[in-house]
């Protein structure tokens, strides 16, 4: 399924910008439903240090977040590419899956 176009930035500069992200398994199974798969969701979190998280949802086969730049310049796409990276480095991720 194709991403939808990320649309602009409409807030005024002074106004924080806080990004609602779904992060899906393919193929979607359930592998991200244990104590290791949020232990490393944790560890790889704490290395996000240019960014907030304010609430994370693991799910089976998705992980929903809550998360601002500390910079509003900052990249989505950058936060996702290291979240996935750091991710796969901490967790024994099965070889048919990724991000």
């Amino acid at each position: 399924m194709a991403r939808p176009p990320r649309g602009p930035v409409m807030l005024p500069w002074d106004c924080r910008v806080i990004y609602f992200l779904t992060v899906c398994v393919i193929p979607r199974h359930n592998v991200l439903a244990n104590d290791a798969a949020w232990r490393a969701l944790r560890q790889t979190l704490r290395r996000l240090d240019k960014w907030n998280i304010y609430c994370v949802l693991v799910m089976p086969d998705h992980v929903h977040l809550l998360s601002a730049p500390l910079e509003r310049e900052l990249s989505v796409a950058a936060f996702l590419k290291w979240l996935k990276r750091w991710f796969n480095e901490v967790y024994d991720f099965p070889l048919e899956r990724q991000w």
